[in-house]
C-alpha cells in the first residue's frame, strides 16, 4: 500500500489572472514515513504540468508545510493563456519513499483597464498640422478591452481646439495661423470602460509653418560709399531681413544678387555684401559712371520661395592711388656744342599724365633736376616742365667737365596726398640723355711747316725714312688723316713714296738713285675729314758707292809669242772702265784669272 506523503493532494486552487510574482495559489504538508525520521530527501517539486508552464513555483512555508505560488514568468492572463494548469507534485523523504500528486489551478478572469493599441500604446504620439488646414481628422486613435467591453473617449483640457468622437478619431475644430496662434498642443486621451476602468494617454499636436509670407528688408540705409582698391572680402554692408513665417530662424534666409555684377558678391546666408575684385575707379567705365546700383533680393526658399528685392546705391569714391607716368620715361637729344642759352629742349608734359578720376588726385609736377652738369639745364617751371639750357657748351673749355653726354633725372611728383613719387622712386623718374654733338671748330696743325730726311741712296725699297705729325684741338680730339697730295715721283715711278694715313709714317716703295734725282720735295696732307692742312717734306738722297765700273772691251783673244819680252805691249791692247760714282783715278786693275790654251 502506497504512503501518501503529499497531504491535502490532490486538490484544485484558484488564481486571478494579473497575479503578481508570489501570490500564493494553494498550501499543503509534507507527511515523513514511519521509517524515516530525518525529513525529505526531494523536497516538493512541480516536475511537470499540463500544460506547460513556469507560471507557478514551490516554496517552503515553514515547518513541513509548503505553498505553490506564481512566478510572474509569464504573467497569467486569462484572455489569451489556457484557463486550467494540472501541475504534478513530486515529493521522497530520506528512507526513499515517494509520493506524486497533481493541484489544479484555474485562472479566474479579472475586470481589466482598457488599453491603447499601436503607437500609442508605447509613446507620446506626435501629430503635425499644416497651418491653413480646414477643420477635419487628424488622426484615430485605437484602444481595446481586455473583456472586450464597450468603450468611451473623452479629453483634457476641453478648451482647445480639438474633439474626440465616439470612435477615437481626432478632429480639429479650428483652422489654424502658426504665425499668430499657439505652435504645439498636448491632448491627454482617456478611454474608460463600462466599470469605469480607464487608460490615459498624451498626444501632441504640432502646428508645421506654411511658407505663406514674404520675407522683409530691415536694413534702411540704401546709399554707401567705399573708396576704390578695396581688398576683396571687405565688407561694404549687411543686409538683414526678416521672414515672418520664420521670424524666430533668420538663417534660412536666402540673400543674392539676381544681375551680373563684376565687384560685389553677396554672401547668401549672413547678407554680407562683399567686394569680390579690384574695383579701379580710373576705369573708363567708373570714370564716367562712378555709382553702382544693385538690386539685392531675399527669398525665403532658394528655388520656389517667396521674395522681395532692394535697390541700393554703392558710390565709389577716387583716391590718390596713381603716381603720374610719362610716356616716353627716357628722353633723348643731340644738341651741338655752342648752343646758345635759353634754348629749348624738351616740354616734359606732354608725355606725362596721372590716370587718377577726381582732378584733385591727378595734379603733379615736375621737380628734382639732377645730375652731373646739370647747371647747365633748367626747368622753367615745377608746372610745364619745359627743359631749357642756361649756358652754352664748349668741348674745347678747360673748364667744361669735358662730358659728351649728360645724364639727368627729373621727378614727377604728385601734387595730392599720398605723394606716390617719394613712395615709388623709381616709377616717377625721367631719365634725359643731352648728346652735346663735337663741332669742328680747328684745322688741323703740323707740329713743323716742314720736315727734312736724309735717307742713303741704298736704303731697302719698304723702309721707314721718318715720320709727320699733327693734332687738332677740337675735342674729342678728331682722327686725322694722313695723305701725299704731290711731290716723290722719278723716273718711272709716279711716286715712290708712301705714307701711313693714320700714323703719318713715311716708307719709300721705289729705289733711290742719287745720280739720277739728289732730293725729293713732298707735299704732305693732314686732313679731320672736314678741314685739312699741308706741311713740306724735303727727302735728301745721300750718295753711296753703289755703281759697278763698265770696262771695254769686256773681252778680248790675242796670241803670244813665245819669245815676246817680258813687259812688253801686247798687241797695243789697253782697257777703259768707268764708274758713275767714283773717279777713274781711283781704279785698281788686276788680272784676276784667266784661261790658256
Amino acid at each position: 500500500r502506497r504512503t501518501q506523503l503529499l497531504k491535502g493532494l490532490p486538490a484544485t486552487s484558484t488564481v486571478e489572472e494579473n497575479s503578481a510574482a508570489g501570490v500564493s495559489v494553494y498550501t499543503f504538508n509534507v507527511a515523513v514515513s514511519p521509517l524515516s525520521s530525518e525529513g525529505v530527501a526531494v523536497i516538493p517539486t512541480i516536475v511537470n504540468s499540463n500544460p506547460l508552464t513556469e507560471a507557478f513555483d514551490i516554496k517552503p512555508n515553514g515547518g513541513v508545510e509548503y505553498m505553490v505560488v506564481t512566478t510572474g514568468n509569464p504573467v497569467l492572463d486569462y484572455e489569451t493563456m489556457p484557463k486550467i494548469f494540472d501541475l504534478q507534485i513530486f515529493v521522497e523523504d530520506r528512507n526513499g519513499t515517494t509520493d506524486l500528486n497533481i493541484l489544479t489551478v484555474q485562472v479566474t478572469d479579472k475586470n481589466e483597464d482598457p488599453v491603447f493599441q499601436g503607437n500609442m500604446a508605447i509613446q507620446t504620439v506626435t501629430i503635425y498640422v499644416l497651418e491653413g488646414t480646414p477643420p477635419g481628422c487628424i488622426y484615430q486613435t485605437d484602444a481595446a478591452d481586455p473583456e472586450n467591453a464597450e468603450l468611451k473617449y473623452s479629453w483634457f483640457p476641453a478648451q482647445v481646439p480639438f474633439l474626440v468622437t465616439e470612435s477615437g478619431a481626432i478632429f480639429s475644430t479650428a483652422e489654424f495661423d502658426y504665425e499668430t496662434g499657439l505652435r504645439c498642443y498636448y491632448l491627454n486621451i482617456t478611454v474608460t470602460d463600462a466599470d469605469g476602468l480607464n487608460s490615459t494617454k498624451t498626444v501632441q499636436v504640432n502646428i508645421i509653418n506654411v511658407n505663406d509670407e514674404r520675407p522683409y528688408f530691415t536694413t534702411e540705409q540704401r546709399i554707401y560709399r567705399i573708396p576704390e582698391e578695396q581688398s576683396p572680402g571687405t565688407v561694404v554692408a549687411n543686409i538683414t531681413a526678416k521672414d515672418p513665417d520664420d521670424e524666430e530662424t533668420p538663417g534660412r534666409l536666402f540673400f543674392s544678387i539676381p544681375s551680373s555684377n563684376r565687384y560685389f558678391s553677396m554672401n547668401p546666408l549672413t547678407g554680407m555684401l562683399q567686394v569680390t575684385r579690384r574695383i579701379d575707379r580710373d576705369n573708363v567705365q567708373l570714370w564716367l559712371y562712378p555709382n553702382i546700383s544693385l538690386i539685392i533680393r531675399v527669398e525665403d526658399s532658394p528655388r520656389t520661395g517667396h521674395y522681395s528685392e532692394l535697390e541700393i546705391t554703392i558710390i565709389i569714391d577716387d583716391v590718390n592711388d596713381n603716381s603720374p607716368k610719362c610716356n616716353p620715361s627716357t628722353f633723348r637729344k643731340e644738341v651741338n656744342e655752342n648752343t646758345i642759352a635759353g634754348t629749348f629742349l624738351f616740354h616734359l608734359r606732354d608725355f606725362c599724365q596721372d590716370i587718377d578720376a577726381d582732378p584733385s588726385n591727378n595734379q603733379f609736377n615736375f621737380t628734382g633736376l639732377s645730375g652731373f652738369g646739370s647747371n647747365y639745364f633748367a626747368l622753367e617751371s615745377a608746372v610745364s616742365g619745359r627743359l631749357v639750357m642756361t649756358e652754352s657748351i664748349d668741348l674745347e673749355n678747360p673748364v667744361n667737365p669735358g662730358l659728351e653726354v649728360y645724364s639727368l633725372t627729373v621727378r614727377v611728383q604728385d601734387i595730392a596726398c599720398p605723394d606716390y613719387s617719394s613712395k615709388y622712386p623709381f616709377c616717377n623718374t625721367i631719365y634725359i640723355y643731352i648728346r652735346i654733338k663735337p663741332v669742328n671748330d680747328f684745322f688741323p696743325v703740323f707740329s713743323n711747316l716742314s720736315y727734312e730726311f736724309d735717307v742713303p741712296e741704298v736704303t731697302k725699297v719698304g723702309s721707314s725714312i721718318g715720320r709727320v705729325n699733327a693734332r687738332d684741338e677740337d675735342w674729342p680730339p678728331s682722327i686725322i688723316t694722313y695723305s701725299i697730295v704731290s711731290g716723290g715721283g722719278t723716273m718711272g715711278y709716279t711716286n715712290i713714296f708712301w705714307i701711313n694715313p693714320t700714323t703719318g709714317g713715311l716708307k719709300i716703295l721705289g729705289r733711290l738713285d742719287y745720280e739720277t734725282a739728289k732730293k725729293h720735295i713732298l707735299t704732305v696732307q693732314a686732313s679731320d675729314q672736314e678741314k685739312t692742312a699741308t706741311a713740306y717734306v724735303t727727302v735728301n738722297v745721300l750718295e753711296a758707292n753703289d755703281e759697278e765700273p763698265v770696262c771695254s772691251p769686256n773681252f778680248y783673244s790675242f796670241q803670244l809669242p813665245v819669245t815676246l819680252a817680258v813687259g812688253t805691249n801686247i798687241n797695243g791692247f789697253k782697257i777703259e772702265c768707268q764708274d758713275r760714282d767714283s773717279d777713274p783715278r781711283s781704279f785698281r786693275y788686276v788680272i784676276d784669272e784667266g784661261t790658256m790654251s
